[in-house]
């Protein structure tokens, strides 16, 4: 699964590539794809440089409700940014017992800590291996999955709320 923009910086195009050099993952899962609109022109053709067939990707829209639930039933999540100020949909990921996949750039290491599988998003082989140690280790999938979770709980808008209020307190 792939959340958020595809655009850009978002680096979506090197999952596509990963699909594409590794039967293992071509043959046995399929890329959904949610929020960032619909797919355009020139993804539709970097599906099929990347020889996708049309049963093999889906937009699942951007119902925000139903975000929580999609995590829950995805093989994992795979978040290629290589640039991000927080990365929210890693720990939405974690919240919702979802394995994660993420690059090893700005400030993903600090929201995921070693709770989730990390790769160089300039990288090919790096994200293909990520993938394949997941693929291949249903006992280290669930240590993932269940190490994220417990360190989703750090994170809240309410602890946010508070130590913003702190920190402004303080200038007073």
């Amino acid at each position: 699964m792939y959340v958020g923009n595809r655009h850009g910086y978002k680096n979506f195009e090197i999952i596509l590539k990963a699909f594409n050099v590794s039967p293992e993952i071509k043959n046995n899962f399929l890329l959904y794809c949610f929020g960032g609109g619909e797919f355009s022109k020139n993804e539709i053709d970097l599906f099929k440089e990347n020889n996708f067939t049309n049963e093999q990707y889906k937009y699942l829209g951007n119902n925000e409700e139903m975000l929580g639930s999609l995590y829950s039933n995805a093989f994992c999540l795979i978040y290629p940014s290589l640039y991000e100020g927080f990365g929210l949909p890693i720990l939405e990921a974690m919240n919702n017992n979802c394995p994660v996949i993420c690059s090893n750039t700005s400030s993903l290491p600090e929201v995921g800590g070693d709770t989730v599988e990390y790769f160089n998003p300039r990288e090919l082989d790096s994200l293909v291996d990520a993938i394949k140690k997941i693929i291949n280790s249903e006992k280290y999938r669930n240590i993932l999955i269940k190490n994220a979770f417990i360190r989703s709980k750090i994170f809240s808008w309410e602890k946010t709320a508070q130590e913003t209020f702190q920190v402004y307190k303080s200038l007073l």
